[in-house]
This record gives structure tokens, C-alpha cells and sequence, in this order.
């Protein structure tokens, strides 16, 4: 089934791992995941995320996490992308260029394109790139898969499928978890961490933003922005706004949530949720984004004003105000 995949592997020896710019928990599981399998493998394998990214706290308790960018970029048998599938995604510096280099490249990634992509594996209806992994490493080698690839695969599979309660999850979703779950992974421990927990700076950016929440079109549509002065107020980042939208669409009257967070002047980067069965991912290609039927994003480079409003006019459609 992953033929393309394993002729590229078994060919190689020097493998680089590179991953999209601003990683969530797939994507640093998922590479982490990727990059112990391959070493229990018997490869030479090194994991690159663009420079000036940075990486979240609480993902930090992901085993060898500290291997990303250790190395110095060279010449590499093979480049694998994982959780996106375009360079842009990757960033505009190092890790571009490097991809590009290597002898062969193969992208693996679970979010819709609108065209058709080279060299790759897709898999929308997978609920996370984690869960395409996982049935590629079963494919060449399971008894290669130990408690750390488990570990990395798990954390990965639970964030981006909300502990399970996105549409995403399905029964092969599950079955996988409860397979990975086998290794002897404490897996309440790893949804805690990665999922769960937040620090004081990151609690009071959510009180902060919550109380500042915009609603449209009789509460359908739930707005929540993040300024450069929040972060400032609270000692927190960008990277700490992630998961306080959710907090939106588990409103019962609200189908379609957004959250605009400030990366600098008259650039926004906006995260979108929704409700089935409006479909959010159409509606961030609009923009120029993309990402899947309940949960995309998209970056604007207008003032917020603007940014907010053609996110509100546009969002009329598919709300059918």
C-alpha cells in the first residue's frame, strides 16, 4: 500500500525529517515518531525545523524532541516532509532550501489540496498524519515501532483529534490508539501534557481574549483576536493562543469560530473552526489557506480592521446568514 514509500526508504541511508513552519503537536509527533523509527531502522536520521520557529512548552515532554536542528544541514540520500505538503508550508530559509537538495523527497501529510501533489502521500480522511504513519511503519516493520515511536504517535494522534472528539476520529482511529496504548504508554499522562495543561501566562491570555469575544450573525459566528499587547500583558506568545478557540465552538449556537492572532504589524495569523456541517477548510482557501472540514487556518497581511471584516462578510455564505 506504501510502496512509494518504502522503495524511497530502503534506498537511503541519510534521511532528513523536515517539518511545516509554526508545528503543532502532529507535526513534532509525527517527525519525532518518524525519526526513532528510522534510527531503530538502522538509518542516519535528522529532524529541521525552519529557523526563528519556536516549539510550545508543553510539547517538550515528546522523547528526543531535543534532536531537532542539532545538526548542521547537508547533503541528504532522502527528504521527508511530514504534515504538509507544500513548500511554502516549510518556511522561506533553511529548511526550503535543504529539502529541495536532497536526492529524492516525499511528502506525507493528511490535509486537502486542491490539486493533485507529486511523490506523496495523502490521506484526508485520516484523522492526523500520525495515523498514516502508523500504518506505514506496521506495513515495514511493526516490531521497529518501541515505547518512544508509540509515545510520539500517540501524542500526536490525540491533539489533533481533540482527545478523540473531533468528526475525524473513526473506528481505525481508535483501533490504532488502542494498538499504541499496547506499547506501555502512559497515555493519561501524555494527553495531560500535551493536551491539557496550561501555564498561568497561558490561562490569563485566554481570560483576557474571552472577555473581548465578538459574535456575528445571531451568535452563528464567534470572533476571538489576540494583540501584540495582550502577549505583552501576559507574558505569553503567539504559540500559547492554540486551543483557547475551542473554548468558541463549544458554544451550542455557534457554528463557525475564528481566532485573528497578531504575529506583527498588519500580519494576522487566523485559526478556524466549525461545525458540521459547514466545511471551514473551503472557507480558509478563500484566503489562501486550508486545513480540514472542522478545523483550517489562514494568514492575512491587512490591517486588523480589514482582516476582520472580510473574514465576517465572506464567513455570510457559508453561515447562509
Amino acid at each position: 500500500m506504501y510502496e512509494i514509500f518504502t522503495k524511497k526508504l530502503l534506498a537511503a541511508q541519510k534521511i532528513a525529517i523536515f517539518m511545516h513552519i509554526n508545528p503543532d503537536a502532529d507535526c513534532i509527533g509525527s517527525s519525532l515518531a518518524m525519526y526513532k523509527f528510522l534510527i531503530n531502522f538502522g538509518k542516519q536520521a535528522e529532524v529541521f525545523l525552519e529557523s526563528g520557529n519556536m516549539i510550545r512548552k508543553n510539547l517538550f515532554v515528546y522523547p528526543n524532541i531535543s534532536i531537532i536542528n542539532q545538526s548542521r544541514p547537508s547533503k541528504y540520500d532522502l527528504g521527508i516532509c511530514l504534515d504538509c505538503a507544500t513548500v511554502d508550508r516549510m518556511g522561506n530559509n533553511s529548511a526550503k532550501i535543504f529539502f529541495n537538495k536532497c536526492d529524492e523527497r516525499i511528502w506525507i501529510d493528511h490535509h486537502i489540496y486542491p490539486y493533485p501533489i507529486d511523490d506523496s502521500i495523502i490521506e484526508t480522511t485520516s484523522a492526523s498524519t500520525s495515523q498514516i504513519l502508523y500504518k506505514i511503519f506496521m506495513e515495514i516493520d511493526g516490531t521497529l515501532i518501541d515505547k518512544e515511536v508509540a509515545f510520539c504517535l500517540f501524542g500526536a494522534l490525540a491533539a489533533d483529534t481533540g482527545v478523540f472528539s473531533f468528526s475525524s476520529t473513526t473506528a481505525e482511529t481508535m483501533k490504532i490508539a488502542s494498538e499504541l496504548i499496547s506499547f506501555g504508554i502512559d497515555n493519561n499522562f501524555i494527553v495531560d501534557k500535551i493536551y491539557r495543561e496550561k501555564s498561568i501566562c497561558e490561562f490569563n491570555l485566554m481570560v483576557e481574549a474571552l472577555g473581548k469575544t465578538q459574535f456575528f450573525y445571531n451568535n452563528k459566528m464567534a470572533v476571538i483576536s489576540f494583540f501584540s499587547s495582550d502577549f505583552m500583558k501576559t507574558g505569553c506568545d503567539i504559540y500559547s493562543t492554540e486551543g483557547i478557540i475551542n473554548n468558541l465552538i463549544e458554544i451550542d449556537e455557534v457554528i463557525l469560530a475564528i481566532a485573528i492572532a497578531e504575529e506583527k504589524e498588519n500580519v494576522y495569523k487566523v485559526s478556524i473552526r466549525s461545525k458540521d456541517p459547514l466545511d471551514c477548510s473551503a472557507y480558509a482557501r478563500i484566503f489562501g489557506g486550508g486545513g480540514h472540514k472542522n478545523a483550517s487556518g489562514c494568514k492575512f497581511k491587512l490591517p486588523y480592521e480589514k482582516t476582520l471584516e472580510t473574514l465576517v462578510k465572506t464567513a455570510c455564505t457559508f453561515i447562509k446568514c
